[in-house]
């Protein structure tokens, strides 16, 4: 284990070479695949060289922070103005985690190193070391206590304390932090991390603090959202009253590393202790990147255009006459130039170029879904078209049964609510419809279903929109346009 007291000339000495042999090998490993991209090599081996060089030199400069993480004595009074971070030892993210494929570009920086910077000018910032681990996570100042001493030096620096900042979690320990904190601290000295909880510990936390202390905390959708790394943090007024600030950053200050969105949200924290702060920064990098995709796109639009005001020009979209147009809805609608066409296995249709399709197998040779979701669609922007298809006949009332049921055994579903079952003619052919409603993450959802089969297939049509109107108009130009085959 490191030293528990001081950091060595020896560990400074072997920070600084594996710092500098990790850039090495991270340099050489970025060359390497520049190269090997702009020289077209075939051979995969030989390609990817670049990746172990990348891993390695990855692991070194993780290790490199470790050893060179300050360690201080468990002694309270050398520790002054403090900045003190606690959390779940089992939220320390390990370097083999940060190596996965949608972590690695921000594995060289922890979270904790993130916050770290932003608080540097609070004053020290300090965490307890996980006594399991034999060297330190990078970030913090850290203090080796044992098991028997720990909760007698938190209640000690909590008196010292400027600030103290909690990520949420479920274990014994973060409780019994959270717990003395509230009846130690004033309001403003304490700020919650809220962040990748899951929603049943969650409520529970929220329900023991509400039962003993009357401070109501905001639900789990207003505090983390409903995207994968969302959170926020919570900070109080002088009468306990939660206030969330989400981590929502405008566009251009946005970067790889979070300490963006840190320092932009923590302003009123830094106001509120009188501390210096400097507001974040536009990413030049991304100013610049934005502009050349938007000229690019701006050239390739006039050019397109060009291209279809040219006489002669045939539209792709005239109807069809195979398709029986009698029972669909009556949209009044101009032919959208801007339409993509999607075909697979005899079924096509038109969509809005800002929306896209994707197809995924649900059983091989069996089953597969077609999915039309606007872009940039979240569970908190609920439009979409799905084609379900089965590649044998199943009753039609069955088969919407089936998805009803899936529906209400879903646990982020509430509020459930359906029609009867009605047989109608859809796109011409013999269907079974069902409309239900549901709240998902707190967000009201119309859909309705549509089940019917076509040559020995079957199909389920599954549309769903925030307003019950959207329904009818919102997938104008699919219905329009869509084929069995």
């Amino acid at each position: 284990m490191k030293n528990p007291d001081f950091n060595t000339t020896e560990e400074k000495s072997s920070s600084k070479t594996l710092r500098v042999s990790g850039i090495i090998l991270v340099a050489l490993g970025a060359i390497w695949y520049a190269v090997g991209s702009f020289l077209e090599i075939e051979n995969n081996l030989l390609l990817n060289i670049h990746i172990p060089f990348l891993i390695l030199g990855s692991i070194f400069l993780y290790r490199s922070r470790q050893l060179s993480t300050k360690i201080l004595p468990a002694d309270v009074h050398n520790i002054e103005a403090a900045v003190v971070y606690l959390r779940p030892f089992s939220e320390d993210e390990s370097h083999i985690k940060k190596l996965l494929p949608w972590k690695f570009i921000s594995s060289f920086t922890s979270e904790e190193e993130q916050l770290s910077k932003v608080f540097k000018d609070f004053g020290q910032f300090i965490a307890i070391e996980n006594p399991s681990k034999s060297l330190p996570t990078p970030g913090a100042d850290k203090i080796h206590i044992g098991d028997a001493e720990w909760q007698k030096f938190v209640l000690e620096i909590f008196q010292k304390a400027k600030l103290v900042v909690i990520r949420l979690g479920s274990s014994q320990g973060i409780l019994w932090e959270i717990t003395n904190a509230i009846d130690l601290l004033e309001p403003k000295q304490l700020l919650f991390i809220a962040t990748k909880l899951k929603s049943d510990e969650y409520k529970e936390l929220k329900k023991g603090i509400k039962e003993n202390y009357d401070i109501e905390l905001p639900p789990i959708t207003e505090i983390q959202g409903r995207r994968i790394g969302n959170g926020s943090f919570i900070a109080f007024n002088e009468n306990w009253e939660p206030k969330v600030l989400p981590w929502k950053i405008p566009y251009f200050k946005r970067g790889i590393s979070s300490k963006r969105v840190y320092n932009h949200v923590l302003q009123p924290i830094f106001e509120k202790f009188q501390v210096s702060w400097k507001p974040t920064k536009n990413n030049i990098w991304l100013v610049m990147a934005t502009g050349l995709l938007s000229s690019f796109f701006l050239i390739l639009l006039i050019t397109i255009g060009k291209l279809i005001i040219q006489p002669g020009n045939i539209d792709p979209f005239e109807p069809s006459d195979t398709i029986n147009h009698e029972n669909r809805p009556s949209y009044s609608f101009e032919t959208n130039r801007d339409s993509l066409t999607y075909a697979f296995e005899g079924i096509s249709f038109h969509y809005l170029s800002n929306w896209e399709v994707v197809k995924e197998n649900i059983i091989e040779d069996y089953s597969y879904q077609i999915s039309c979701l606007k872009k940039g669609y979240y569970y908190n922007e609920s439009t979409g078209f799905l084609i379900l298809v089965v590649k044998k006949e199943i009753d039609p009332r069955e088969g919407i049964k089936i998805v009803i049921e899936d529906f209400k055994d879903r646990p982020d579903i509430e509020n459930f609510n359906e029609t009867p079952l009605s047989a109608i003619q859809y796109l011409g052919y013999d269907a079974v419809s069902c409309d239900c409603d549901y709240k998902e993450y707190g967000t009201k959802v119309f859909v309705r279903l549509v089940t019917f089969k076509v040559n020995e297939r079957s199909f389920l049509i599954k549309k769903f929109a925030k307003k019950i109107e959207e329904l009818d108009t919102e997938f104008a130009i699919i219905e329009q346009s869509i084929k069995f085959e």
